[in-house]
């Protein structure tokens, strides 16, 4: 006999917070204006255009502080970050092995993305 779970029966856990939310939404919508009164608006939008990109700032601040202050998932320190997991899941991503991780959080790659690519900025 076989025991199916129903998914909506299923639990859930809240991962992302309202901060890692709110940061990744607004960080959209910042973007999102930056390019159309960067691309396509009349040239006297440029002061939206600096408002959207100083709140962009302002937005990396909050994250970058939220990532030390904030929820357990949300916190830079829960990122997997190790070499052999980020070559794991590498290997299990070329021969085609779907692998359910048992984490919850960022993937491994998105973790390596998101710390290395502050570094990448400042040696441009």
């Amino acid at each position: 006999m076989r025991v199916t779970q129903n998914p909506a029966d299923a639990p859930t856990v809240p991962v992302w917070d309202r901060g890692v939310r709110v940061f990744h939404w607004g960080l959209v919508a910042c973007v999102a204006l930056c390019a159309f009164t960067g691309f396509l608006a009349p040239r006297n939008w440029l002061n939206l255009h600096l408002a959207a990109g100083s709140a962009i700032a302002a937005l990396v601040c909050f994250r970058l502080i939220w990532g030390g202050t904030g929820s357990t998932y949300a916190r830079f320190r829960t990122f997997p970050l190790s070499l052999s997991a980020i070559r794991t899941h590498l290997g299990d991503l070329a021969n085609r092995r779907l692998r359910h991780y048992h984490c919850l959080g960022s993937f491994v790659e998105s973790s390596w993305k998101i710390m290395h690519l502050p570094m990448r900025n400042v040696t441009m």
